[in-house]
């Protein structure tokens, strides 16, 4: 019996979030970021040009809302 309240009580503790964990960003949020860093980062109208064709592919591939 007390194998078994210990087993539910464990797996009751494993299933639950930790309340201090922050939710993953959002893709959007994902592929803004990198286009800043990417921006940041480029040397030339070329490189930011990739930077914008990253930018837009990376919001092509996000989940829709």
């Amino acid at each position: 019996m007390k194998t078994a309240l210990f087993s539910a009580l464990l797996f009751a503790f494993a299933a639950a979030p930790a309340a201090e964990d922050e939710p993953p960003p959002s893709c959007t949020t994902q592929c803004e970021t990198k286009f800043a860093e990417c921006r940041g980062s480029a040397r030339d109208p070329v490189d930011f040009l990739m930077c914008k064709y990253q930018y837009s592919f990376c919001l092509e591939n996000c989940p829709p809302r």
